[in-house]
């Protein structure tokens, strides 16, 4: 959840006094809960909706689902480049983007466009490593800038708090540079946003600098918008050119070359998503009428036209959660009102059946408990040491796992069964396991069933006889096994299993210096084959 604070008493004074009813009667509607007691204005909202985690922007919807008329300016596309954004700082950000914003003194608005900004980078900016905004006051820096990277032991700077040294001291000096640091790519160099008189502004995605320090009296701002996400710095782009609108201001969005075009931007804002009245009734199972759905359109902030049983809805950039055609529909019922689609019993000509392959697995536990085995569970997520006797075919590592105990995706159950015996290695023996489980071999998901059996004198037999059995009772056929050396086996005592002509798997003695690995001190031996397979011949 995301909660949005504002100070009552200045929001009252500033916004008028009906502020508060209109936010609280519209909470059903765009899906918050208010708190209004004491100094403070509390709204807390799902994150699905950025544009609402802004006051400006969440009164503005409501002004707008009330059939008030807006006093926002459109939002405007420049062909005019203001930024030169070198081939070095591309690599290391390559999505920039430019935005003027010119209009009143900012005054206290300023820390609601902050906090708004800040809550970008946290969510949709995911703490600032694909995207991250730069605000500065245009009154006091020169046009056009540059973006290039620099040597961040050599390069100073004063940061917007003050704070006087070298980039590099900045980073480990600076709360904001021992946080956002490591978000820079590279060791030795920094991206660096300079104005036209060569003064530094910025140090993207870390902090900014002194000179281009906004105020409560700035009233003409332009903003850098860098990231290595093309999704996530448009929707920064839109996001805040929309709060700023909301605050009165007149946006403009400019170019830059090879980094977040213009047109880019002006195709994605206002797109056109088709909405068909028969979509609407399948989802909401109600004839709502035309005039309706397009006066609930608009009153969602949306533009619309009607043509042929369709309605043509143009979305604007700043709703980035809206993807398609449901999203739309769900605008509509929430501005028609749920109150006024009557509840119908649901109807589906269908019956449910049982999935045979869970059928299959079901039965394979019934005759290997039959057996007098036990079923065990490990987990798909498993060590990597498990593997450094063997060659890992599974191909899905964990980055930056949180354990190392935590780091690959198994591409076969056996080891996993062995750290399992090596956990209960005081339990008396024998031990008789299994474990119906899914794998992954170069990245294709497959369900395996691993039998594994622990005795003090148990052999190659003790896995063929459990083999032979289980067989017996599943596809009623003798299996097949063929002399194949399998890693982490002993060669000569193991081999492959066809069954209807179809390898499903291999079964043999582990080798002792992989008991010697899972300290295991008796004879361990095992099957595993691949259910889906086997299923296949039971079925046939």
């Amino acid at each position: 959840m995301v909660v949005v604070r504002g100070n009552t008493s200045e929001l009252l004074k500033e916004m008028g006094n009906s502020l508060l009813s209109e936010i609280s009667e519209a909470s059903g509607v765009f899906g918050y809960s208010v708190d209004e007691s004491g100094p403070e204005l509390k709204i807390e909202l799902n994150p699905d909706r950025l544009d609402l985690c802004s006051i400006d922007l969440l009164v503005s919807s409501i002004q707008k689902y009330n059939g008030k008329p807006s006093q926002e300016s459109d939002l405007k596309f420049s062909g005019k480049s203001l930024v030169r954004v070198t081939e070095e700082a591309f690599r290391l950000r390559p999505y920039v983007g430019i935005v003027v914003a010119k209009g009143p003194h900012i005054g206290r608005m300023k820390e609601r466009l902050i906090s708004f900004q800040e809550k970008l980078h946290d969510t949709i900016g995911k703490d600032r490593s694909r995207a991250s905004i730069g605000i500065h006051d245009l009154g006091n820096v020169r046009i056009p800038f540059s973006v290039d990277v620099e040597d961040r032991q050599k390069t100073r700077m004063v940061s917007y708090d003050g704070m006087e040294g070298t980039i590099e001291d900045i980073f480990k000096g600076h709360e904001k540079g021992v946080e956002y640091a490591s978000l820079v790519n590279s060791q030795n160099q920094a991206i660096v946003i300079r104005d036209a008189d060569g003064d530094l502004m910025s140090v993207p995605p870390v902090i900014n600098g002194i000179k281009s320090r906004i105020s409560e009296d700035t009233d003409c701002f332009i903003i850098d918008f860098t990231g290595i996400d093309f999704i996530s710095v448009r929707g920064t782009i839109f996001l805040i050119s929309k709060c700023l609108q909301a605050m009165g201001y007149a946006v403009t969005i400019h170019p830059v070359a090879e980094g977040m075009k213009v047109h880019q931007l002006r195709d994605f804002h206002m797109r056109t998503v088709e909405v068909k009245k028969s979509s609407i009734f399948r989802l909401t199972g109600h004839d709502i009428p035309t005039t309706s759905v397009m006066s609930s359109l608009v009153r969602m902030g949306y533009e619309v036209s009607s043509e042929h049983g369709a309605f043509m809805v143009r979305v604007p950039g700043y709703r980035i959660d809206v993807m398609g055609e449901v999203d739309v529909i769900e605008d509509i019922v929430k501005a028609y009102g749920l109150e006024n689609i009557e509840a119908k019993p649901i109807s589906i000509p269908l019956f449910g059946k049982p999935d045979s392959m869970k059928d299959f697995q079901d039965t394979c536990r019934t005759v290997l408990i039959g057996l007098q085995l036990q079923e065990v569970s490990s987990f798909v997520v498993t060590a990597e040491k498990f593997y450094q006797n063997l060659n890992y075919l599974g191909g899905v590592r964990i980055l930056n796992p949180k354990s190392m105990d935590n780091s690959i995706v198994r591409d076969r159950i056996f080891p996993n069964l062995l750290e399992f015996l090596r956990i209960n290695k005081r339990r008396s023996l024998p031990l008789r396991i299994f474990e119906i489980g899914d794998i992954f071999i170069e990245e294709m998901q497959q369900t395996h069933l691993c039998v594994m059996v622990e005795e003090s004198r148990g052999d190659f037999s003790a896995a063929k006889k459990v083999l032979d059995q289980y067989m017996e009772r599943i596809v009623d056929q003798k299996p097949l096994i063929r002399s194949s050396d399998i890693e982490g086996l002993i060669p000569g005592r193991s081999g492959t299993i066809h069954v209807g002509g179809k390898e499903i798997g291999f079964i043999g003695e582990v080798h002792p210096e992989f008991l010697s690995f899972f300290e295991l001190q008796n004879p361990v031996s095992l099957l595993e084959i691949r259910l889906d397979l086997l299923h296949e011949v039971a079925g046939a």
